[in-house]
C-alpha cells in the first residue's frame, strides 16, 4: 500500500490521530468494515463541527448582529480562542478522547459563570460571548466524544 503522498498532506496530519480508523483497531477488538468507515466519518464530522463553531459561527454572529463593525467583532470572537492556552497546563497537551469542560482552568464551570457574569457588563459583552461560544463548541464536542 503506497501512502507516501497521503502522509504528506494535510488531511492526513490533520487526522494523523485517527489512524486506527484506516488501520483498523487493536486487535483486542474486532468491529466489521462498515463500523470502522462509520467511525471515520462521524470523527470527520465531528472535527468539521467542531472547528465550524469555532471560526464560521462567531462570524456568522458578528455580520448578524453587529453589521457596523462585523470584521472587528469577529477578530475579537476569534481572538477569544486563546482561552485554549490553559491545554498547555495538561498532560497531555491534546487528547482526542478527553472532554475539556471542566477539566482545564478556563474551561471550568467556575470561569464559565464568570463568563456569564460578564455578559452584563457593555465593555466586556463581545468577549464574554465569545468565550461563552467557545465554552458551548467545546461542550458539543463533548457530547460527540461520549
Amino acid at each position: 500500500l503506497y501512502t507516501g503522498f497521503f502522509r504528506k498532506s494535510w488531511f492526513y496530519l490533520q487526522f494523523k490521530h485517527l489512524r486506527f480508523a484506516f488501520y483498523g483497531r487493536p486487535k483486542c477488538t474486532k468491529l466489521p468494515r462498515k463500523t470502522k468507515n462509520h467511525f471515520l466519518v462521524l470523527e470527520i464530522t465531528r472535527f468539521i463541527t467542531h472547528y465550524g463553531m469555532h471560526f464560521l459561527l462567531p462570524g456568522v454572529i458578528a455580520f448578524y448582529f453587529f453589521k457596523e463593525n462585523w470584521k472587528k467583532v469577529w477578530l475579537i470572537l476569534i481572538l477569544t480562542m486563546l482561552v485554549d492556552l490553559d491545554h498547555l497546563l495538561s498532560t497531555p497537551i491534546f487528547s482526542p478522547t478527553r472532554c475539556s469542560i471542566n477539566y482545564h482552568i478556563l474551561h471550568s464551570y467556575f470561569a464559565i459563570a464568570i463568563y456569564l457574569a460578564a455578559l452584563f457588563f457593555k465593555k466586556t459583552r463581545i468577549v464574554a460571548i465569545g468565550l461563552l461560544l467557545h465554552m458551548l463548541t467545546d461542550a458539543i464536542d463533548c457530547c460527540w466524544i461520549k
